[in-house]
């Protein structure tokens, strides 16, 4: 993967990176599950990996798990990919909920989720098989795709 496509600039750049660094063995196939892509300042995607919460139904819950491994692997910005095979990817109650929790978690933290993606089966209603929060449902992310990062350029008296 060359550099320019590790650069989140769109949802789909988060899923091709998802798809790119898990492995999808066929008893997998059937296995629902959730996925966090890290990103640092500049929004290049650095890692893939499977939260250790089984709290899925405890949105507040869930959101603490999700943000001390966030916070394990010093994330600035996240995108939760949430893995439905074979149903589609319409967002439930639960979903919602778990994306408030985030988003409000991520206000507090200082540490911001970009996006929630919801993967699941191509259908007329969602023709990449994908659901984006951000694109389909005015998801109001703290830094939104289209914006250019800021600089974080710090001056210390100890550099």
């Amino acid at each position: 993967m060359s550099d320019k496509t590790k650069i989140c600039r769109k949802p789909a750049d988060a899923v091709n990176f998802w798809r790119a660094h898990v492995a999808l063995p066929d008893a997998f196939d059937s296995a629902e599950g959730f996925w966090i892509v890290t990103l640092n300042q500049g929004r290049e995607m650095q890692k893939v990996f499977a939260p250790a919460t089984r709290a899925f139904g405890d949105a507040q819950r869930f959101a603490d798990e999700v943000f001390g491994e966030v916070f394990l692997r010093y994330a600035k910005h996240f995108v939760l990919i949430h893995y439905r095979p074979g149903i589609s990817p319409a967002p439930t109650a639960d979903d919602v909920q778990r994306v408030r929790a985030l988003i409000l978690a991520g206000r507090e933290k200082g540490t911001a989720l970009l996006d929630a993606i919801i993967v699941g089966q191509v259908s007329d209603e969602h023709t990449s098989g994908c659901y984006s929060f951000h694109q389909l449902a005015n998801f109001s992310a703290p830094v939104p795709f289209e914006e250019k990062p800021k600089s974080t350029v710090t001056h210390s008296k100890y550099a």
